[in-house]
């Protein structure tokens, strides 16, 4: 069975993206045509990369909040996939799987950095999706 599938690069959003900024909502709009989005950060650069990551959730809840018109926004979390729904009046309109990928195993006592890196990732979008009520 042959199986063929389009990855594409996108080097990062700004933040206001979802408000317009740099190539704004054009921009976001093909970014959610995609199924699975693969987001990775540099674990070297620490808080910085984590909250790169965190900015990029930003951007795609509020283009789904003002695309969808405010549809209530569900994330759940399976075997390290998250999976983003979006409903609106209980019907599902958007479903996404969401990979977060940590980079840069050539550090010292790299396994540790990754294990340390990972839960604070975890901790710091789940604080995240606390304030933005998810």
């Amino acid at each position: 069975m042959n199986t063929t599938f389009n990855m594409i690069d996108i080097p990062g959003l700004i933040k206001g993206a979802a408000d317009g900024k740099g190539l704004g909502n054009a921009f976001l709009r093909h970014v959610l045509k995609a199924k699975i989005f693969c987001l990775i950060t540099d674990c070297s650069r620490y808080e910085s990369g984590i909250q790169e990551l965190i900015d990029v959730f930003e951007e795609i809840i509020d283009y789904i909040d003002q695309k969808f018109d405010n549809p209530e926004i569900k994330i759940t979390k399976q075997d390290d996939i998250i999976t983003l729904l979006a409903y609106r009046d209980e019907e599902l309109i958007l479903e996404k799987r969401i990979l977060l990928m940590i980079n840069k195993f050539d550090l010292i006592n790299d396994q540790d950095i990754i294990k340390e890196e990972t839960t604070l990732l975890w901790d710091k979008l789940l604080e995240f999706l606390k304030t933005k009520k998810i």
